[in-house]
């Protein structure tokens, strides 16, 4: 039987002039921001195609690489170089896929890249993490492995480059130190533990602070070097008695390590005047958190629409991530299969890019231009 093509697709701005990126992060101060973003317009600049659905992807950090993960158990690793014009690239024989990687044996959750870039590391429902020599002219295994024993859905580098961090289907967060891939768990206290399944980790961009969201609501920031929980957010922004109906998926912090991103689902029925977006029982909330107080500084509201012939129904998820200069807050819209872009300071709509024909399963953005990843 065949099998159906699904994409990863890289959208581009066509704009020339690009923003400086700013050492100050989200701290910088640009009134004119959505007078000039207002105007920017996106287009599908390149896709790739998995077997099964495409599930993950990871830029370089450097912008010159990028990666995906599939439901089929394979990845991709792809020059950006490779992706421009002939008269731009040189030789034009050149395939933008460098490499396809084969050492999974169920879906990919999350790839990521080591910060010298010749490391690329994935995690799997088959209850591993491998990783991946780049430097490699041909190799399409993993050089290392992780094996645990529950599925791990989220990883992360620690900025160092010296630590991996996982979260797992059974709750549990581990710390792997890279050269000897020893792990240990973080020791939560009793009011701190974490329940369901862990869908995302993500250290700061210092390394001091690591976020972990669970589906049961659980949206924690740990110390990055004690392990000890320093913030609770959901605690904090939430009453208790919804907490467990909001399901986080995503988790990103600014360049400062000041705010912090995130996007969740929940159950329960909100009123959308509120900045919610209500289908058929479901709610989707990207919002930005202030990482000294624990407060929301900022909610980024979804149109509440759908497309032709639905009736606001998604089971999808929402993911969220800041575009390269933190002037923009991007996430995954499932009612329209889209992308919203907003102003990250003010919060105002200023796009919707795709209304693709299959859910997005998740987004990330390149560090160093306007272009972005969907994966479908």
């Amino acid at each position: 039987m065949p099998h159906e093509t699904k994409e990863a697709d890289t959208v581009s701005s066509k704009t020339e002039n690009d923003v400086k990126e700013s050492d100050n992060g989200f701290g910088m101060n640009n009134s004119k921001i959505s007078e000039d973003y207002s105007a920017l317009k996106y287009e599908i600049w390149y896709q790739t195609s998995h077997k099964g659905a495409a599930t993950a992807a990871a830029f370089s950090d450097n912008g010159q690489f990028f990666a995906t993960g599939s439901a089929d158990s394979t990845l991709k690793l792809v020059s950006i170089e490779r992706l421009k014009s002939p008269s731009e690239r040189g030789t034009y024989d050149e395939k933008p896929v460098i490499r396809a990687l084969y050492d999974h044996r169920d879906v990919v959750n999350q790839v990521t890249f080591h910060s010298n870039g010749l490391v690329l590391a994935s995690c799997s429902d088959d209850q591993s993490i491998k990783l991946f020599d780049l430097s490699l002219a041909q190799g399409k295994r993993s050089f290392r492995f992780i094996q645990d024993n529950s599925p791990i859905k989220s990883i992360s580098f620690h900025p160092s480059g010296e630590y991996l961090a996982s979260g797992t289907a059974s709750g549990k967060v581990v710390l792997y130190d890279i050269k000897s891939l020893s792990g240990v768990t973080p020791n939560f206290g009793p009011s701190d533990r974490i329940s369901g399944i862990i869908n995302s980790v993500k250290f700061s961009k210092d390394g001091k602070l690591l976020g972990v969201g669970s589906s049961n609501g659980d949206l924690k920031i740990v110390d990055g070097i004690t392990g000890g929980v320093v913030l609770d957010l959901q605690q904090t922004g939430v009453d208790s008695s919804s907490k467990a109906k909001n399901q986080v998926h995503s988790i990103e912090f600014t360049r400062n390590s000041k705010y912090v991103l995130t996007s969740t689902t929940s159950n329960s029925p909100l009123n959308p005047s509120a900045g919610n977006v209500l289908n058929s029982g479901s709610v989707y909330q990207t919002q930005l958190w202030d990482t000294n107080s624990g407060k929301v500084v900022q909610t980024y509201n979804f149109p509440f629409s759908s497309k032709p012939g639905m009736t606001n129904v998604s089971t999808g998820k929402s993911v969220s991530c800041f575009n390269f200069d933190e002037n923009l807050v991007l996430a995954i819209d499932p009612f329209s299969d889209s992308i919203c872009c907003w102003d990250s300071r003010t919060g105002r709509q200023l796009n919707q890019y795709g209304g693709f024909s299959d859910p997005i399963n998740y987004l990330c953005a390149s560090p160093t231009d306007k272009s972005f990843i969907t994966c479908r």
